[in-house]
């Protein structure tokens, strides 16, 4: 199936197959059994895109978390010394 690599929304049936002043019934029946393996196929790959978009954001997030600023080290090992409470 062509249609497939070229990202269609429904599935093109040669001119010939159209065009055909008899269209059998087994033509029929083969028509519309491409017609649901398309869109089937079609509904299938727009749910792993919406996965892999989701996937993106969720990546975006955390790359976002890990760029965001720090404290400085010594900074924070004196706050932390501060708020340790004093034994004794």
């Amino acid at each position: 199936m062509r249609q497939r690599s070229r990202g269609l929304e429904e599935i093109e049936f040669a001119e010939q197959v159209l065009s055909s002043a008899e269209q059998s019934e087994r033509t029929q029946q083969v028509k519309r059994a491409q017609r649901r393996e398309f869109e089937t196929r079609r509904d299938a790959i727009e749910g792993e895109v919406d996965v892999l978009n989701q996937r993106i954001e969720q990546l975006d997030e955390n790359i976002a978390g890990m760029q965001a600023p720090r404290p400085n080290c010594a900074a924070s090992s004196r706050l932390r010394r501060r708020l340790r409470p004093r034994s004794g």
